[in-house]
């Protein structure tokens, strides 16, 4: 809480007093005696009428009860009569028999059915008087809603009361109709039935019988053919019996809904017509009675109170021979002895509890404040409400004497009514003063409940303090002034006072405090707390204004317009404060269930914890945004509701002046356009429509798919990706197919929820594909590419690869299309994902481990000691850090060469080490070779030079093998 926010409620809270006593000041009105008269004749002739309603009522239920109890015991012997013809159908065994049987059976079934009938008939005709007593009954309450004083909140309360009895009535209404229809259709059956059974006295061909007829004929006992017959007609009787009674039910049943109607529209009515006098109540206006001859009256009666003491001492001696004379009557002794025994025992009894109160209150104050750590309940809260009940004990053990010494002996003297007065208000006053003092009191140090600086607390305490004692002393000479009936003109120049006085010293309270409420503002500094800011600056002049508009329209007399706007805008500080207490209390479970689970999660290892750190200040911004934007919009709106239908209300009156019912009704255009605007139709195929606010809709929903994404990714980044412990294409790719999919599904919602059929959009998507199919040929085979590298991983990122033994490096990045390589020569290049698929890859480091063998060539010299050489080699590569001693260095002998004894030398080193590892052993190896005079040899070759015979005789050899040598090709054998 803050300033601004004590400042609004300080002048709330003097408007809520001054108008609350105003309208006490001004309840008592004078009773003419004769429309008494005439209202108690009217009253007695209503009773008159009343009773005999009730009498009527009561004879037409005795009758209904008797025909209910006829129909039932005529059901009960149908169906007993039934019974007989079915169990005789079973024991005959004639055909004639059983047909007549059956026919006699379905004549009792009918008659049952007539029973049930009249009994329900009975019980509707009694449910429909219940419901015309209940119509008198609402118009009598009609007649006296509209009939009574139809003050604010009788007002109030018969609206109430009309929604409710709107609400009955309308299930009611229900409930006939679902009975009507059911009558409906039963009356088609039993018509239905009525036409089959005449049916059978109807003769196809004109002249001739009837069916049932010729069926009696044809019986051999003539007997039985007529009792057919006479059965046949009796079951015809009994179904247009039927039909008369559900004929007549529905009669009632729509009379019943029609009187259902009827009402619903009358109570329709007076409740607009409540509505309409409410609203013009609002702008009545009370002339001022105050004028020069009041003030002056006042300053006379001041003069004279010199003299009230001794009236009140004269006074008091009347008082005691009154009393005298009561107790010379010994019949009045004991009941005056109770009397003064049950004053004493209030008295002691208020003594002793209020020193128990006093040892118990500051025990507990010093057992809080000495617990650790301290908080704000232990240390701040709970002993400064018990500071608080200490100052206040005296005052309100004082009332309770006074009140029941007024109850104990039954007197209207105006000393102990303006004493029960004066201890109520002042008990009010030392709690609420207590209540500044522990919320802003500068001199209680870190006590104080408000954390707000020094300057602005003395400030506000100041004025609260001043602002509370003037209303105490202002209120209570007002109280008792009313109780001696002094003059009213006098009384409410005194309200008058005291609303500028309290108007005045608030204002100078906010005046000066403009930035302590946007101090206190949770998270002051984010998005949200700065428009917060804004809001309240530019809220904050206009509701200064607001206040001192308020007291004009008081002080010009329209009491009850003050009255509704004050009420209006205590609830929205009401809902305004419901809701910053709900904000900072879900704010502190969020808080404290994340440090509860930080200090669970640093048990863990410190590559975890701080995974899981960040996981839970993710959620926690996620929540925290929720809950911000969230209690936002729904206070918003719900002040807006509240602010929207008082304004409607005053608005609509028709004593509204015209400025302001235009200015209203501006207002609510603009709002109205806007709607409208929003809800314009714009017709498509297949006779589906969109409008802007369902685009709107599906923009949003596209937006949060949006948001959700980014929250997702970090979700996998904070609790998947680092369990799981992918590597970065994995987590790439499939951060990557979440949030097209999340998208894909938002963009079908959002179009779908915007009216926009995707049937429209089937040939487009057709030529799409089409365009995709020839002109991104290349493209989708680099998508498909990379799909297949996300699930077969021939490559990830980080990997030393050869490709065509064209292009080396280590890959930076895989995307759905291209992967970047980045070169040994510090070059980047994008590579088609299709060239991995189709070309030849070496991947250095596919094995895992990130070992690579290597092999050094070295020759020495023809002569050199060959166990001595491999000793070297192998101490050289044992001796260097970089090469693994598992798998194990290996020395080979390769060949004999040209110049030198060649060896191969075999290891294993890191790939990212093996170059260097190949220098490092090159140096050691020369080295090592000289210090054990191994020489490496330069490439040398022996010439050798010999006399041969001249070159003709050594063709002439060939020349003497024969003629099977082939001279093309010869052979030379050595």
């Amino acid at each position: 809480m803050t300033t601004k926010k004590l400042t609004f409620v300080i002048i709330i809270l003097a408007s809520i007093i001054h108008l609350a006593l105003f309208k006490v000041g001004h309840c008592s009105q004078a009773t003419d005696i004769g429309s008494i008269a005439v209202e108690r004749t009217e009253v007695q002739g209503k009773e008159k009428e009343a009773e005999e309603t009730r009498r009527i009522e009561e004879e037409t239920r005795k009758v209904a009860e008797e025909e209910k109890v006829r129909a039932e015991f005529e059901k009960k012997e149908a169906l007993k009569k039934e019974e007989i013809a079915v169990q005789k159908k079973l024991e005959e065994t004639s055909p004639e028999k059983k047909r007549v049987l059956g026919v006699e059976a379905d004549v009792y079934r009918q008659k049952s059915f007539v029973a049930t009938l009249k009994d329900e008939l009975i019980t509707v005709g009694t449910e429909n008087l219940e419901g015309r007593a209940e119509f008198k009954r609402i118009q009598k309450n009609i007649v006296e809603m509209l009939g009574g004083e139809n003050t604010p909140t009788e007002i109030a309360t018969e609206l109430d009361v009309i929604k409710v009895e709107s609400k009955r009535i309308q299930d009611k209404v229900k409930a006939i109709q679902s009975l009507l229809s059911a009558t409906e259709k039963q009356k088609s059956i039993i018509i239905e039935g009525l036409k089959n059974a005449r049916a059978d006295f109807t003769s196809t061909i004109p002249g001739e019988k009837s069916s049932i007829e010729k069926e009696a004929e044809e019986f051999s006992d003539k007997a039985q053919g007529e009792l057919l017959v006479e059965l046949a007609n009796l079951r015809v009787r009994h179904i247009e019996e039927q039909n008369n009674l559900v004929e007549k039910k529905a009669v009632v049943l729509r009379e019943r809904l029609e009187l259902c109607d009827v009402l619903l529209g009358r109570l329709a009515g007076v409740e607009k017509e409540l509505s309409q006098i409410r609203a013009a109540n609002v702008w009545a206006r009370r002339e001022s009675k105050i004028s020069t001859n009041t003030v002056i009256e006042g300053l006379t009666d001041i003069k004279v109170l010199k003299d009230k003491p001794f009236d009140f001492y004269k006074a008091s001696g009347q008082n005691l021979k009154k009393l005298s004379i009561y107790l010379s009557n010994t019949e009045n002794i004991p009941a005056f002895i109770v009397k003064v025994v049950i004053i004493v025992f209030v008295i002691s009894l208020t003594f002793f509890a209020r020193r128990f109160l006093n040892k118990w209150a500051n025990r507990k104050i010093d057992r809080f404040t000495a617990i650790s750590p301290q908080t704000f309940y232990t240390y701040e809260l709970i002993p400064g409400l018990l500071r608080i009940m200490l100052k206040t004990l005296t005052m309100f053990f004082l009332f309770v004497i006074t009140l029941t010494i007024s109850l104990t002996i039954p007197s209207n003297a105006p000393v102990i009514l303006s004493a029960i007065y004066g201890f109520a208000i002042l008990s009010i006053y030392k709690f609420l003063r207590g209540t500044v003092v522990e919320s802003l009191s500068p001199y209680t140090g870190e006590r104080r409940w408000i954390p707000i600086t020094y300057s602005s607390a003395r400030h506000i305490f100041k004025g609260l303090n001043r602002i509370l004692l003037f209303s105490a002393i202002t209120i209570t000479l007002i109280f008792v002034l009313n109780v001696y009936s002094y003059k009213k003109d006098v009384i409410e120049l005194l309200w008058f006072i005291y609303r500028i006085v309290t108007i005045f010293l608030a204002i100078w309270i906010a005046a000066s405090q403009r930035s302590v409420l946007l101090k206190l503002l949770p998270y002051s500094e984010s998005v949200l707390g700065k428009f917060v800011n804004k809001v309240i600056n530019v809220l904050y002049p206009l509701l200064i204004a607001f206040i001192v508009l308020l007291f004009a329209i008081r002080s010009l007399g329209y009491a009850l317009l003050t009255y509704t706007l004050v009420v209006t805008l205590i609830k929205s500080v009401i809902v305004s404060i419901i809701a910053y207490v709900i904000y900072r209390f879900l704010l502190r479970r969020l808080l404290f269930s994340r440090e509860r689970k930080l200090k669970l999660g640093r048990q863990l290892d410190e590559e975890e914890f701080e995974s899981e750190k960040g996981s839970l200040n993710l959620r926690f911004r996620g929540y925290k945004c929720l809950l911000d934007y969230g209690i936002l919009i729904v206070t918003v709106i719900i002040i807006f509701g509240m602010w929207n239908d008082t304004f409607k209300g005053v608005a609509s009156s028709p004593a509204a002046p015209e400025l302001f019912r235009s200015v209203y009704e501006s207002v609510l255009y603009v709002f109205v356009s806007i709607k409208n605007s929003l809800m314009y139709k714009f017709v498509l195929a297949e006779g589906r429509y969109t409008t802007p606010f369902k685009m709107l809709i599906g923009i949003l929903v596209l937006v949060a798919a949006f948001i959700c994404t980014r929250y997702l990714r970090s979700v996998l980044r904070a609790k998947v990706y680092e369990k799981a412990q992918l590597e970065m294409s994995a987590r790439r790719a499939i951060s990557s197919g979440v949030s097209y999919f999340i998208i894909g599904i938002a963009v079908i919602i959002g179009l779908n929820i915007a009216g926009i059929p995707l049937r429209s959009l089937a040939i487009f998507a057709g030529a799409f594909g089409i365009g995709l199919g020839f002109g991104m040929q290349n493209i989708i085979n680099n998508l498909v590419s990379g799909i297949i590298i996300f699930f077969e991983k021939p490559i990830k990122i980080g990997d030393v690869i050869t490709l065509d033994n064209d292009i080396a490096g280590k890959v930076e990045k895989i995307s759905i299309r291209s992967t970047v390589v980045n070169t040994f020569d510090r070059k980047t290049v994008v590579v088609p994902n299709s060239k991995f698929l189709e070309s030849n890859v070496i991947n250095w480091m596919h094995g895992g481990d990130m070992l690579l063998r290597s092999k050094v060539v070295v020759g020495v010299a023809y002569g050199s000691d060959t166990e001595l050489v491999k000793e070297c080699l192998l101490k050289v590569m044992d001796s260097h850090p970089d090469v693994e001693k598992e798998p194990a260095p290996v020395v080979r002998f390769a060949e004999f060469g040209d110049s030198s004894l060649n060896f191969e030398l075999y290891f294993w080193a890191h790939i990212f080490k093996r170059w260097i590892t190949i220098s490092d052993l090159n140096f050691a190896i020369d080295k090592i070779f000289r210090e054990n005079n191994i020489e490496i040899p330069f490439p040398q070759r022996d010439l050798h030079i010999r006399s041969e015979k001249p070159i003709d005789t050594k063709f002439k050899m060939f020349t003497d093998k024969g003629s099977d040598v082939d001279l093309e090709n010869p052979q030379i054998d050595e």
